[in-house]
């Protein structure tokens, strides 16, 4: 479970229902949380917008407005934190319509204990970072296919198309090395064309990248490497790189045309990857084989 500090804002017009919520949220150990308080529904609208706050409790009556009105004021101002809507009674129309309204949350004042505040605040807080954090992948993800169609489009020789998209790779796959081949069939090898990476001096030559035994056949029928323990890897036999360049992960996507192997695009990391990084490259893969 996340223990990290989370910030709440509270709009709340009684102040006997601010203590109480305050209490309730002192009574949960390590007391993981800090809260802001405001009396209406113009200052919850103006620190709502602010966005310095992870979390959102917002009273249901509000004097002449109501918590429904301020989540969707918030929302059309740009509010981003998740709001968890409070009430004195449990109306079925109430959550339904708080619901369709965006509220992370529905909980009724006379019910609320402090573990099930917790809850209801941390589900909302880790539920946010987790749709923030999908949104910044997709964006990193449409930014890595861009970067490398632009480096595909350019007018260069083959070499400087392919250290384009290399440094592409290094970029947004987060890699210390980023390398493709060329396969040369009559060799039944991979001959290095472009590398770049914080671990690869752009003047070294590209023989002396460390080398990957790799099988042929399951490359050609396009099937993707994961290793995800380089020390000791017989499939690497350059250990003293390994160690000296901290790497620790490498991934491998075959190039594959018309069902022919034409390359491969490789990188090493210097952290664990995930069965994703190969839906990642395949993404751009033909682009570079064409």
């Amino acid at each position: 479970m996340d223990t990290g500090l989370i910030k709440v804002l509270l709009v709340e017009d009684d102040e006997d229902d601010f203590v109480i919520t305050r209490d309730l949220l002192s009574e949960i150990p390590g007391r993981p949380f800090t809260l802001d308080w405001v009396k209406t529904f113009e200052a919850g609208l103006e620190s709502m917008c602010l966005n310095r706050h992870d979390v959102v409790l917002v009273d249901y009556r509000l004097g002449a407005r109501n918590g429904i009105e301020l989540l969707r004021a918030g929302s059309e101002r740009g509010c981003q934190a998740p709001v968890i809507l409070l009430t004195g009674s449990g109306q079925h129309q109430v959550d339904v319509e708080a619901m369709q309204a965006g509220a992370a949350d529905y909980l009724v004042k006379g019910n609320l204990r402090a573990d099930s505040l917790e809850r209801s605040i941390r589900y909302a807080a880790q539920r946010k970072r987790a749709a923030a954090l999908a949104a910044f992948e997709q964006a990193r993800l449409a930014a890595f296919g861009a970067e490398i169609g632009l480096a595909l489009t350019r007018r260069d020789t083959l070499e400087g198309i392919l250290e384009r998209c290399t440094r592409a790779m290094a970029q947004y796959l987060s890699a210390g090395l980023a390398q493709i081949s060329i396969y040369d069939p009559r060799k039944e090898a991979f001959e290095p064309r472009a590398a770049a990476g914080a671990a690869w001096a752009p003047e070294s030559p590209l023989d002396g990248l460390p080398e990957v035994r790799l099988e042929i056949g399951p490359l050609a029928q396009g099937k993707p490497v994961l290793i995800n323990q380089l020390l000791n890897e017989p499939r690497i036999p350059d250990q003293a790189w390994i160690k000296r360049a901290g790497m620790a992960a490498y991934a491998a996507y075959p190039l594959v045309l018309e069902d022919q192997l034409v390359g491969l695009m490789a990188i090493f990391a210097q952290h664990p990857l995930t069965e994703q990084i190969s839906q990642e490259m395949g993404s751009v893969a033909n682009g570079i084989a064409l």
